[in-house]
């Protein structure tokens, strides 16, 4: 967890109470809607999007959830490439080791997320 999220768990310390206010309305699950501020449970942040999730949806994020996206950059010697999502600020790594198609530039996908500790990977990817 990032010391900005620490502070927000902590907003006595770090909020005046108007920007109390506006975190209290921010600080929302992004996937079931729960507000977070004050929960004493773990508030974890996605790095990409800067959604908000309670403990329980975070370790539900990417079961089963799939994205879309294009394959941006190929390199067809080195069997991995780049995909970009509208959902996510960075490019996404994929390997061939996920295809089970030919894969050039510019061809839609979806697929899953995997957090890697080099960054994003695409895991079981489609053409759409």
């Amino acid at each position: 967890m990032d010391d900005k999220v620490r502070r927000f768990l902590n907003p006595a310390e770090a909020c005046c109470p108007e920007c109390t206010d506006e975190l209290r309305e921010a600080m929302v699950c992004g996937r079931c809607g729960k507000n977070l501020y004050g929960s004493p449970g773990p508030v974890y942040e996605c790095l990409m999007c800067e959604a908000f999730y309670c403990g329980e949806c975070w370790e539900k994020t990417g079961e089963g959830e799939r994205f879309t996206g294009k394959i941006t950059t190929w390199f067809s010697r080195r069997n991995y490439g780049f995909l970009r999502s509208r959902r996510f600020s960075h490019d996404i790594f994929v390997h061939a080791d996920d295809l089970d198609f030919e894969p050039l530039e510019g061809k839609k996908v979806s697929f899953e997320l995997e957090e890697t500790s080099k960054g994003l990977r695409a895991r079981r990817i489609r053409q759409q």
